[in-house]
């Protein structure tokens, strides 16, 4: 049977349709292949190539979780002061694998050596590090610990005997924590320091706009931070009538629209946390009310700061927020303000930073 015979039409169309087929395959013979993306390795030196920088250290930080999902304070002093070392030194990492992985560490072991270890991250094996100054920032680690068991750390504990054995400089939440966790005479003459909490270095952006609140006609009260469910002071007035409750973390659309904040907790809980929230409030230019017990924030605010709880409850309270009312933009509200302002040069990043890099000079003698 004989084929039928196309149109010239049908036969045109089938002629452009193979025209394009090779061209396509021509454009995908001399096309460059797709890049692949780079996976980012988290474990890479985070340290800007500079010439300026100091060669001379390997800086490492052990910080709980992953760097990409960090929060709470493995962002705020973990990341953070990561970051603010980097400015200095050359090589600093985070979380590096040394157990697995120890060739790709080679080329600066020979160097003086730093290992942080941030709350209660993991500490992997490392001695294979070369005589390494080792520095613990215990931030609240014990928090949980002593309220679960209604009993105070101290040294006597087993893992703060072990931590004594392992660590040069033990970074205290506060003052009264390092009374508590340092041994008797201090045998093995370990350096004891209670270097502050800093504020969120994310916030710098809105320095400006925190500034809008000189501008409120009256105080405007603000709680912000996680209150803690053991703690029945911080449960109880963290959302008290006259105070707003702003979150974990406040918005930005909040920055500038409140001028008092607060933290209370009870006496006990009080040894084992730092003056965070102090050091938040005033990078948000607002003063803080808090009960002198609060070892954190007393050790920032210091003895003559006017606006300190007698007792932590509801009277004291009431009275605590008829006091700001009535002495706002007076004498007593400017000397809180200008208490509060050192507060937030003393617990920036930048400052915080420094102060752990002059333990490491001093220890390694290199001023």
């Amino acid at each position: 049977m004989a084929k039928k015979k196309r149109s010239l039409s049908e036969r045109r169309r089938t002629r452009l349709a193979a025209k394009k087929r090779n061209m396509l395959k021509q454009q995908q013979q001399t096309q460059a292949p797709p890049k692949k993306r780079r996976k980012k390795n988290n474990n890479e030196n985070i340290s800007v190539e500079d010439p300026n920088k100091n060669k001379d250290y390997f800086i490492i930080l052990f910080i709980r979780g992953r760097q990409s999902s960090f929060s709470g304070s493995a962002r705020m002093r973990g990341l953070q002061l990561a970051t603010e070392l980097a400015k200095s030194y050359q090589y600093v990492f985070i979380n590096p694998p040394l157990n697995n992985n120890f060739n790709t560490y080679q080329p600066y072991v020979h160097l003086k050596t730093v290992v942080f270890v941030i709350k209660g991250a993991h500490l992997p094996a490392t001695d294979k590090l070369i005589n390494p100054f080792y520095i613990w920032d215990t931030i609240d680690y014990f928090e949980g610990l002593s309220l679960k068991h209604k009993q105070i750390i101290t040294h006597k504990h087993n893992h703060v005997q072990k931590q004594y054995d392992k660590y040069h400089l033990i970074n205290c939440a506060n003052s009264k924590q390092m009374e508590y966790l340092c041994p008797p005479n201090n045998p093995k003459n370990r350096i004891f320091d209670c270097i502050p909490h800093n504020w969120d270095n994310r916030f710098r952006i809105f320095n400006k706009k925190a500034l809008e609140n000189e501008q409120l006609s009256e105080p405007k009260f603000a709680y912000i931070g996680t209150p803690n469910k053991r703690d029945p002071a911080d449960r109880k007035f963290y959302n008290y009538k006259d105070i707003s409750y702003l979150g974990g973390i406040v918005n930005k659309q909040h920055i500038g629209t409140f001028n008092v904040c607060g933290s209370f907790r009870s006496k006990f809980n009080s040894i084992y946390k730092p003056g965070t929230k102090c050091a938040v409030a005033a990078s948000l230019n607002a003063v803080f009310i808090a009960n002198k017990h609060e070892y954190g924030v007393h050790d920032l605010l210091g003895p003559k700061y006017p606006y300190y709880l007698k007792k932590t409850d509801q009277q004291t309270m009431e009275k605590m927020i008829n006091y700001i009312k009535d002495t706002y933009k007076t004498p007593i509200w400017d000397k809180a303000m200008k208490i509060i302002k050192k507060v937030k040069e003393k617990t920036d990043i930048r400052n915080i930073a420094k102060q752990f890099i002059k333990h490491i000079e001093n220890h390694f003698d290199d001023k």
